[in-house]
């Protein structure tokens, strides 16, 4: 699946020339490559590694593409951090819905941060999956990683980190033993937790000031919030992009079909994982309806919730149809099929 994702991303990549957002966040890459300052507007994270790419490549459409390419190409594999929770089958069908969703597609072969906040967002699901199950470090510093890109990659990054907010906010509310349990881990694992910390703020500065090699990068981080704050507004602004909503109905209808069975039976069932998804796709609609200068990307963080769920359910489907439990569900899958 990985390197049908990636195949995917890479092929024919300069089969058109980048637009002028695009053309914007290169030539930021190539300031710094030039030993210039960027002007403003410009993605961090997105400008450090596509000067890096420039350095290995050369200046070229192909490698201003690239860094965006790989991180939708790592989208597409994080489902299987998610094993337990979705089945293997269910992961499995998730990570190929990722790689072949039109969105995702699109949006990992142009130059811009929107993929990289996607991802970021999956980590934080994945890493945060596995810390507050297992209380592993491995977790915490996955959720350092995660949230390093939200805060670097682009506007749409805050709007994740507001969805994140608010469902640990909703998980330690609701669930107060969860609390207890994180004091007494905080009190006996200090050194894990200021290992994270530390990941965290090495890779932010790392990653905004291109290894120093651009100290504006920090600004741009105050400067992209800014920027998120002045997207809110009912009514649409220039350039803005569509809402989630319309994008998913007219781009992703496998998707949007089986994520929404998924999030209804997840209603249902109520289990705590599925449920956590629901959440995440409610709020990253709702704040997205409320945002008339949204960029087209943020409608991957309503995507990637979607895709999980639809995996979910299309492996539970495949599991019937294998065992032969329930016929109504392998007629389903026959009648998706034609």
């Amino acid at each position: 699946i990985g390197l049908a994702a990636l195949a995917l991303r890479l092929a024919n990549l300069t089969a058109y020339p980048l637009n002028n957002a695009e053309a914007s966040q290169a030539l930021a890459g190539l300031a710094i490559y030039m030993g210039g300052i960027p002007a403003e507007g410009y993605s961090p994270l997105l400008a450090s590694l596509t000067s890096f790419a420039l350095l290995l490549f050369g200046a070229a459409d192909w490698s201003a593409r690239l860094i965006p390419a790989l991180f939708g190409t790592t989208l597409a594999l994080l489902p299987f951090g998610l094993r337990k929770q979705l089945g293997v089958m269910g992961a499995l069908f998730a990570s190929v819905l990722l790689a072949l969703s039109a969105s995702t597609l699109f949006w990992s072969r142009a130059v811009s941060g929107d993929i990289a906040a996607a991802t970021g967002a999956m980590l934080l699901l994945v890493g945060g999956v596995r810390f507050f199950s297992q209380m592993s470090g491995s977790g915490l510093a996955c959720l350092a990683v995660g949230l390093a890109l939200l805060v670097l990659s682009s506007p749409a990054g805050f709007t994740a980190l507001v969805v994140t907010i608010l469902l640990i906010a909703s998980i330690l509310i609701f669930n107060p033993p969860m609390r207890l349990i994180l004091q007494n881990w905080r009190e006996e694992n200090n050194a894990v937790l200021r290992r994270a910390g530390l990941i965290f703020v090495g890779l932010v500065l790392i990653l905004a000031t291109a290894a120093t090699f651009n100290i504006t990068g920090l600004a741009a981080i105050s400067e992209m919030f800014n920027r998120w704050l002045g997207q809110f507004g009912l009514q649409a602004q220039p350039g803005a992009g569509l809402s989630a909503v319309i994008q998913m109905v007219l781009y992703e209808p496998l998707i949007l079909l089986f994520g929404l069975i998924g999030a209804a039976l997840a209603a249902y069932r109520r289990k705590p994982f599925s449920l956590l998804i629901v959440a995440w796709l409610a709020v990253a609609v709702l704040l997205d309806l409320l945002m008339g200068g949204r960029s087209g990307g943020q409608v991957l963080l309503a995507v990637v919730p979607l895709a999980l769920l639809a995996g979910k359910q299309l492996g539970v489907l495949w599991d019937e149809w294998q065992t032969g439990i329930r016929p109504d569900g392998e007629g389903l899958l026959v009648g998706i099929g034609l």
